[in-house]
């Protein structure tokens, strides 16, 4: 055994710690690729907002379920992480993985339900919009069951900027043409796309559906073109302000005991 060899064995390295570690005061040494650019305000809101999420699971009685505000704190999670999570470290992305199974140990539709968490995680990919996750996500825009579209057209207005616009579009649209609960919705989404209200109609007017769908197509758009995309709109808009409020309230309150 080499002497350098025989030293490292009688005094190891002390252990590499996370941005987190070093601030509890724990002993070891500094991971420094994760100390670039960390801690970040973004990923610390990320952070309480997640295991605030993990907290209102784990304090349920049995059978635990996943409420409504744990789908605004999975979909605010989602805001940071489509916005800011190119700076995330090991930290964040561990309690991602960490949400991700307790979704998994669900018995029913766990897919849908992780699929923020696995979202969430492909902002450490070079080129998110061309990950497994997100043509998951484009694929279930038409979902046949009318919950699970609901919650796929929520999750793609917060992860849009990963979209690409020629795959989801004809699922957003068919939604307007098919005898569907959230075709209006779905454009509404696809008019996100847009520039403008007028760009979307303009596209909209030249989509072709199935035959049989046809008229039914045009007759919903000319009066969704007379009802405004902001009235379909407002389901969103709604959750995302709801969003936007966790974390706004997150950041002050953290903010405030610096």
């Amino acid at each position: 055994m080499l002497f350098w060899e025989q030293e490292n064995t009688l005094h190891p390295h002390p252990p590499i710690m996370t941005w987190e570690e070093m601030e509890q005061g724990q002993t070891g040494q500094p991971n420094l690729p994760d100390m670039t650019s960390v801690p970040t305000v973004a990923e610390r809101a990320f952070l309480i907002l997640a295991r605030r999420w993990e907290t209102e699971y784990k304090k349920q009685d049995s059978p635990k379920r996943l409420t409504n505000h744990m789908g605004d704190l999975a979909l605010a999670c989602l805001t940071l992480s489509v916005e800011w999570g190119e700076s995330f470290s090991k930290v964040a992305r561990t309690q991602m993985e960490i949400n991700k199974k307790i979704v998994q140990s669900l018995s029913q539709q766990s897919w849908m339900n992780e699929l923020p968490w696995t979202l969430c995680q492909v902002t450490n990919l070079k080129v998110p919009e061309k990950s497994s996750e997100v043509k998951e996500l484009t694929s279930n825009l038409d979902h046949h069951k009318s919950a699970i579209r609901r919650w796929m057209l929520e999750i793609a207005w917060f992860a849009l900027p990963w979209l690409d616009k020629k795959e989801a579009l004809p699922q957003l649209l068919k939604n307007l043409a098919n005898p569907i609960l959230w075709g209006e919705e779905s454009a509404g989404l696809a008019a996100r796309f847009f520039e403008d209200d007028k760009s979307f109609f303009y596209f909209a007017k030249d989509f072709i559906p199935a035959d049989e769908f046809k008229k039914q197509y045009h007759n919903r758009l000319t009066a969704l073109e007379r009802k405004g995309l902001l009235d379909v709109q407002s389901i969103f808009w709604q959750t995302e302000a709801i969003c936007r409020k966790e974390i706004e309230d997150t950041v002050l309150k953290f903010c405030l005991k610096m």
